[in-house]
């Protein structure tokens, strides 16, 4: 194998690509990234791994090792990694790999130093470099994501994790990070007011908020109505023109929220969302009479 190095990265080409093909079922269910003898070994492997050359084993069948490309740095061993998983895809996103990521991850070595991690976040971002590689990688997640299964397997972990306090500390001090340029802000700035500036995506967004329902947070339970303590009564508005407009306020939730729909009705039609939609035929029915 060439041991050239990269001239950015000073990573030796000495990387390959390998996946594992099963008999029983002619396909391939694993591929991996590593060097030297790693492609063989099925030490530090998952179960779905090891339950498979289990099952081959109980039906006399050996696994056929094949590597696909050698002489790899390892930022390319990574990128054509990722690409055949995409390719073949994991057992949860519908293919027939027992990958448990989408590939990318992992270095050579145990020892993680600043230098090991600089070098990872710059393998990282010429990665990232390619547009149809983040296309891939961001439609393997959207895909992986629509398993309901997953999504609630994912919920749970990360429930899980942050009822650790020093986990809460670590993601807020995350969050927090470096203090920004005066560069990156005004770029931020300046990216934000041309997005606002397009009338499209102004109307996308009016759009979005009409047909979108109330708020876990609202107590009412219905759009456009929140309760005025200083007139201990129900109040119900309604956005126009980027502003909000007082419609009056009721002694229940029920009629405040006709209102609402009501006047949701008159200004945007019938393709909105609406608080009681199976009385909006009858228009008068949903106008309430006890408004102050």
């Amino acid at each position: 194998m060439s041991k050239d190095t990269d001239q950015e990265t000073g990573q030796a080409h000495e990387f390959y690509v390998y996946t594992w093909h099963r008999p029983d079922k002619d396909e391939i269910f694993y591929v991996g990234k590593g060097k030297g003898s790693r492609a063989g070994n099925t030490h530090r492997r998952n179960a779905h791994f090891k339950n498979i050359i289990t099952k081959l084993k109980d039906m006399n069948l050996e696994p056929t090792v094949t590597r696909v490309a050698s002489g790899l740095s390892e930022s390319d061993a990574f990128k054509l990694e990722i690409e055949l998983i995409a390719k073949h895809k994991r057992v949860s996103d519908g293919g027939t790999l027992c990958n448990l990521t989408d590939g990318g991850e992992g270095s050579s070595g145990a020892v993680i130093t600043d230098e090991n991690k600089a070098k990872k976040s710059l393998r990282m971002r010429k990665l990232l470099e390619d547009p149809e590689l983040r296309e891939k990688w961001s439609d393997a997640q959207r895909k992986r994501y629509e398993d309901q299964n997953q999504r609630k397997m994912t919920s749970a972990a990360i429930a899980k994790r942050y009822m650790d306090p020093a986990e809460r500390e670590k993601t807020s001090a995350a969050l927090r990070g470096k203090p920004k340029s005066n560069e990156h802000v005004e770029s931020v700035r300046v990216a934000l007011t041309a997005a606002w500036e397009c009338e499209d995506l102004r109307n996308k967004q009016r759009r979005m908020r009409l047909v979108r329902g109330p708020s876990k947070a609202n107590q009412s339970g219905y759009k456009g109505v929140s309760f005025d303590k200083t007139k201990n009564k129900w109040l119900a508005q309604i956005e126009i023109g980027g502003k909000s407009k007082h419609l009056g306020r009721y002694d229940n939730a029920d009629e405040a929220a006709k209102a609402y729909d009501a006047a949701v009705i008159s200004y945007y039609g019938s393709d909105v969302y609406l608080n009681f939609p199976e009385i909006v035929a009858d228009n008068d029915n949903i106008r309430p009479s006890n408004v102050a």
